[in-house]
């Protein structure tokens, strides 16, 4: 069963996001939007935001983002690409890494 985060452990999971976001090279572009947080990756523009426990992704070209991610679970339809669970920081670093133009 699911449960929520305490404050302490939401606020924990935002610095360590923040982090991996500085060794990225994602910067703050539009604070107060939906999706603050942007960068550009091989798969073209993608669009971040942080919550409690999950990472909120957003790829703009769907169409280039279906030929180009190869991990994660991006939602064909959307171009979301979120990643979920306290845990899952790592992944998304290091699949988003390789979404980096050299």
């Amino acid at each position: 069963m699911y449960k929520l985060p305490t404050k302490k452990q939401a606020e924990a999971f935002g610095k360590e996001v923040l982090a991996a976001f500085a060794r990225l090279g994602i910067k703050l572009a539009n604070d107060g939007a939906m999706y603050p947080y942007t960068v550009e990756t091989t798969a073209g523009k993608l669009d971040l935001n942080i919550h409690d426990d999950w990472i909120a992704c957003r790829f703009d070209d769907v169409a280039c983002a279906k030929k180009v991610v190869g991990a994660g679970c991006l939602n064909p339809f959307s171009g979301k690409w979120n990643w979920m669970g306290r845990d899952c920081i790592p992944d998304f670093e290091r699949e988003t890494q390789a979404l980096l133009p050299a």
